[in-house]
């Protein structure tokens, strides 16, 4: 477990988007957290969604 396979086998365990698609993603994620986060739609359920989104797309990168 140190890497090795990871360097050479990008997605073996688990299928995941091609590299555009998720850059696309991660664009548009973090686009959206700073449209979130600034002063005029700094609301509960926006700053909520944000969070939940961040999480997510973080889990699916790390996957």
């Amino acid at each position: 477990m140190h890497g090795h396979g990871n360097s050479r086998r990008p997605s073996s365990s688990s299928p995941s988007p091609s590299p555009p698609a998720v850059a696309a993603r991660r664009s548009r994620t973090f686009q959206y957290t700073y449209t979130a986060t600034t002063p005029t739609s700094a609301t509960p359920a926006a700053w909520a969604t944000e969070m939940i989104t961040m999480r997510l797309v973080f889990i699916g990168c790390r996957q």
